[in-house]
This record gives structure tokens, C-alpha cells and sequence, in this order.
């Protein structure tokens, strides 16, 4: 019970985005759970309790940028998510937590070696072990979106290796999915912005695969749907991103081909950016401002 108070506390602090108070309380939770772990090695709670510490310790130090620490609290969550499901083979819960621990690790491989080849194959497993967790009954909307987001991960670690159709495929895989669960909730705003990540992605690799026609015709699509979304939404800012973000990834491929939409794409970006500029921190507009002046070089008169 205090184990779990913690971690509520902890996770409160990490909504206001006090990371450094969250790791102290997940890490006294995480002592907690661990001294009950140490008593009682093969309870499956216990050992549950205590990789909710070690996941929620990582996330902590992994937002501080403290990659050593985020990696030793991640590989021990694995740890956890292995001896939870030798305890309750094939079941969802167990499922989930291999899921989501192989994830943590692919996303900590990546971020830490550069090197999409040793990430990839922990992304493979994070994504099917939510896969099969999805098919079984029992499996929630919430499971089907940690699926979504698997896919996600996996398509940009390929795109990353350069294996853009690859990529596509997981993110086909992705819409699919999303698509499904709009039938079911058409109104759901939130599951309409979501719907349209996998089509930034799948422009993305439409053009870095040479696959020029394509890929501006998409992104101009997925341009016009982002605008219903930020009409109904004017002042919604995470929107105007990615606005920004999929015009800048058009504009830069439109202009390195030397295609006449690239002004085009460039203007888009810019007015995202005015958006952006007016409500962003100007750390946070850092990343903003270098996409947008990637893209403007030898356009200015």
C-alpha cells in the first residue's frame, strides 16, 4: 500500500513535469517493493509491484536525460516483466509487461547507441508481445493504442535503418488499426489526430524512398486533414507541431527535387511557426526553429 501511494505521488510530480522530485518518490517506492520482493520471490504481485517501481524510476531519470540510470532502472523492469511471465505464462498482463519492457529498452538502445541494428530487435519482440496480448479476450482500447504505438516505434527504427517500404508496411499495419478504432468512436478527437501520425510517417518514407508523386500527395492529404483538426481546434498547439513538422519534411523534399510546391510547403511551415512562436517557451521552440531554418536557406531575398 505505501509502495503505491508512492508511485502515485511520483507519477503527479511527472505530470507537472518535476522529474527530479518523481525519482525520489519512485525511488522509495522502489525500496519498498523490493524489501517485499526480497521476501517473496516467486508472488507474482510482488513481483509486479516492484517492476512498476523500476519502470517508473527509468521514466523519471530517462526525462532528465540520465541515460545510466534510466538503463540500469529499465533492464531490471525487464528482469521483472521475464519473471512475471514465467509465473503466468500467456497471460495478458504478463504479456503487456514483456511488451512494454522490451519497448522501454529498444527506445534506451536507440537513444543510447545511434544504432538502429541493436535496437531493432527488442522493438520486434515490444511489439509482438503487445500483438499477441491484443488477440486475447480481455485485451482493452487502451492495449490496442500501447499497439499503435509499438508499431510506431518499430516503423521509425526502420526508417531510421533506412528500410523505408519496411517501415511503410508497420505503419500500414498502424492505420489499420487506428482506422478500426475510429469506426467505433468517429467523434473521438484525440483518435482522429492519432489516426494521422502514421500518414506523416508513411510520407516521410514515400519520399526519402524517391517516391516523389507519392509522398507530396500524401503529406498534402494529411495537410488538409490536420486542418479540419485545427479548426474545430484553433488554439490546440500540439496540431500546429505537427503541421510544422509534416510541411517542413514536404517542403525539404519538394525543394531538394526542385519541385515548385516547395514554396508552397515552405509558407505552410512558416505560419505554423508564427503559430508556434507566440505560445512556445523558447526552449521548447529551439527544435521548431532549426526545421524551419533547414528548410528557408537560399529562399530569403
Amino acid at each position: 500500500r505505501r509502495a503505491r501511494l508512492l508511485q502515485a505521488m511520483g507519477e503527479d510530480e511527472a505530470q507537472r513535469g518535476r522529474f527530479a522530485e518523481a525519482e525520489d518518490k519512485f525511488e522509495e517506492a522502489a525500496r519498498t517493493t523490493a524489501a517485499v520482493l526480497a521476501q517473496r520471490p516467486d508472488d507474482p504481485e510482488a513481483i509486479f509491484a516492484d517492476a512498476q517501481s523500476q519502470f517508473w524510476t527509468g521514466f523519471a531519470a530517462w526525462q532528465q536525460n540520465n541515460l545510466a540510470s534510466s538503463g540500469q532502472h529499465w533492464r531490471a523492469y525487464l528482469d521483472r516483466a521475464k519473471a512475471l511471465a514465467a509465473r503466468e505464462p500467456g497471460k495478458l498482463r504478463s504479456l503487456m509487461e514483456l511488451g512494454y519492457a522490451h519497448g522501454n529498452m529498444c527506445e534506451w538502445t536507440m537513444r543510447q547507441t545511434k544504432d538502429p541494428r541493436q535496437a531493432m530487435p527488442l522493438c520486434e519482440q515490444a511489439t509482438a508481445y503487445v500483438r499477441k496480448a491484443v488477440s486475447m479476450p480481455g485485451a482493452t482500447r487502451q492495449h490496442r493504442l500501447d499497439l499503435a504505438n509499438r508499431l510506431g516505434w518499430q516503423a521509425d527504427v526502420l526508417n531510421k535503418a533506412g528500410q523505408f517500404e519496411q517501415s511503410i508496411v508497420v505503419r500500414v499495419e498502424e492505420a489499420a488499426l487506428l482506422e478500426a478504432m475510429l469506426r467505433r468512436e468517429p467523434e473521438n478527437f484525440q483518435l482522429r489526430q492519432r489516426r494521422l501520425w502514421p500518414e506523416i510517417g508513411v510520407a516521410r518514407e514515400e519520399l526519402a524512398a524517391g517516391r516523389l508523386e507519392d509522398g507530396l500527395a500524401r503529406a498534402d492529404r494529411t495537410l488538409a486533414a490536420y486542418a479540419l483538426l485545427a479548426a474545430e481546434r484553433p488554439d490546440d498547439r500540439t496540431i500546429t507541431a505537427e503541421q510544422l513538422r509534416l510541411a517542413a519534411i514536404a517542403a525539404k523534399a519538394a525543394k531538394e527535387a526542385g519541385r515548385p510546391e516547395a514554396t508552397r510547403f515552405i509558407r505552410e511551415a512558416q505560419r505554423h511557426y508564427e503559430l508556434l512562436r507566440r505560445s512556445y517557451p523558447p526552449k521548447e521552440l529551439e527544435r521548431f526553429t532549426r526545421m524551419l531554418k533547414n528548410i528557408e536557406k537560399g529562399d530569403r531575398q
